[in-house]
């Protein structure tokens, strides 16, 4: 398969590594309207995430920001409407292909990935897995639809040839 030809010639690269590479390539090479708000909707949630790590750790935004992620805060303000936008054209992208191919979750996979996660997780069983999910089963099986399903499918359907491979590693 590609991914075993990646893997064997290319020994410190992962699954993971390739895989976003190619997904990557295909947002990149997408045609995407956003539709108005949608990135002011991902900039929010993200701002309200960075904003929550500063309470939890009991510090202002300027100095979470300065501390802990190395800029002052309009670096980050400026650097966060960039990742919202582009996480507006990853996620329409992602929608765009789950509608077009066909991709769902298919159950037994779905379940046999909840167990490994509640095992690698450390919880007792995939029941408590799932109530410790920020978003419950609900959010759960989004994640595993856009994140999961969607890279397999990625995985299933990539065609590369060994002259066409430029792949470093550090």
């Amino acid at each position: 398969s590609t991914y075993d030809f990646l893997v064997y010639d290319n020994h410190n690269i992962d699954r993971d590594s390739i895989l976003t590479v190619v997904f990557d390539r295909i947002v990149g090479e997408s045609e995407v309207t956003i539709p108005e708000g949608l990135v002011d909707y991902y900039y929010t949630e993200n701002y309200n995430f960075y904003a929550q790590e500063a309470i939890t750790r009991n510090m202002t935004m300027d100095n979470f920001c300065r501390l802990q992620l190395g800029v002052d805060v309009p670096t980050f303000e400026s650097d966060l409407k960039d990742i919202s936008e582009a996480n507006a054209n990853y996620m329409l992208v992602v929608e765009a292909l789950i509608k077009q191919e066909g991709i769902t979750i298919n159950e037994e996979e779905f379940n046999s990935y909840v167990e490994k996660m509640a095992f690698v997780g450390g919880y007792a069983d995939a029941q408590e897995y799932i109530n410790n999910y920020g978003t419950g089963e609900e959010g759960l099986r989004h994640d595993y639809l856009y994140i999961e399903q969607v890279y397999k499918w990625v995985s299933d359907n990539i065609k590369l040839n060994k002259k066409s491979i430029n792949l470093t590693t550090e």
